[in-house]
C-alpha cells in the first residue's frame, strides 16, 4: 500500500469528486446529483489544513444528494453534465447567479423522476487565431 501525508480525512460516506487548482479571486461553481448548481467566490470557501475535514460550501435540498462536480466559471465555457440514464445536458456557468455560502443553490436543471446527475466536466472555447 501506498503511504504518505494525510492531505484531506473524509467521512465514511463521503467521496472525493474532484480538484482543481484556481489562482486570483474567481468563481467556482458547484453541482449535486439532484440538478442544483450553487456559484460561489472562491474567497468565501475556507482553505484547509492538511488532515482536515474542509468547509461546507453547499447545503443539499435532501439528505441523499451529494456533490458531483466542482468546476471554475470562466468566460466562454461550457458545463456538459451526464445523468444516469445517458442524458447529456449544458449549462454555462457564467449564467448562475452568484450566491451565498448558505443555501442549496439553484435547480436550474430539469430532471426525469428517480434521474441523478453524475458527473460534470467543463469545456472551454479556445479560439486559436486569438493568440495572433
Amino acid at each position: 500500500p501506498a503511504l504518505g501525508n494525510q492531505v484531506l480525512r473524509l467521512l465514511k460516506q463521503e467521496t472525493l469528486v474532484g480538484l482543481a487548482a484556481f489562482t486570483g479571486e474567481i468563481d467556482v461553481l458547484l453541482v449535486s446529483q439532484s440538478g442544483y448548481a450553487k456559484r460561489l467566490p472562491i474567497g468565501l470557501i475556507r482553505l484547509g489544513h492538511p488532515g482536515g475535514l474542509g468547509s461546507p460550501a453547499m447545503q443539499f435540498a435532501t439528505k441523499s444528494d451529494r456533490l458531483i462536480g466542482v468546476v471554475p466559471v470562466m468566460e466562454n465555457a461550457e458545463l456538459l453534465i451526464l445523468s444516469d440514464q445517458n442524458r447529456i445536458a449544458s449549462l454555462h456557468p457564467q449564467d448562475v447567479q452568484i450566491s451565498a455560502k448558505e443555501g442549496a443553490g439553484s435547480s436550474g436543471l430539469k430532471l426525469k423522476s428517480g434521474e441523478k446527475l453524475m458527473s460534470a466536466t467543463i469545456l472551454t472555447n479556445h479560439d486559436p487565431k486569438a493568440g495572433e
